[in-house]
């Protein structure tokens, strides 16, 4: 009885311990997995010409979380998670009229062209768009 009791708690206390040790580095994280952290020169450099509207749109497209009424908090959250080095970074670099997205996962803002570079470098990343109107006439107009 009493080895299966300290069986049971070391189940329950190793996964903490190991979640401390890896929560204070993830937390600690700057900037987007993959990529060094900005120095403030850097980011500096790259909070010049904030010009380029742009949607960056990640590899993980959370196709295990789906998108309906009942999952929208954890859709929520797990975006959040995928999008908060880019958005940090973002917050750094003098980015505006940033804006997340949950239904693609995403964000939109205005960058310098140097940060859209630095974004497109970005492993998490999977293409950065420019952001820029549709016309009305190529939505209704069926593909030739």
């Amino acid at each position: 009885m009493r080895r299966r009791h300290a069986l049971s708690t070391a189940a329950l206390v190793i996964p903490l311990i190991a979640g401390a040790l890896v929560l204070p580095v993830v937390a600690g994280a700057s900037s987007p997995a993959g990529q060094p952290p900005l120095t403030s020169a850097q980011a500096k450099a790259l909070s010049t010409d904030v010009s380029d509207k742009v949607i960056v749109v990640f590899k993980n497209q959370l196709s295990t979380t789906p998108d309906t009424r009942s999952d929208i908090a954890a859709r929520t959250a797990a975006a959040d998670q995928v999008q908060s080095g880019v958005v940090h970074e973002l917050s750094l670099t003098g980015a505006k009229a940033v804006k997340q997205f949950q239904l693609i996962n995403a964000v939109s803002a205005t960058v310098s062209p140097g940060e859209a570079s630095r974004l497109k470098a970005n492993p998490a990343v999977a293409e950065v768009v420019r952001d820029e109107p549709i016309p009305r006439s190529r939505i209704l107009r069926p593909p030739v």
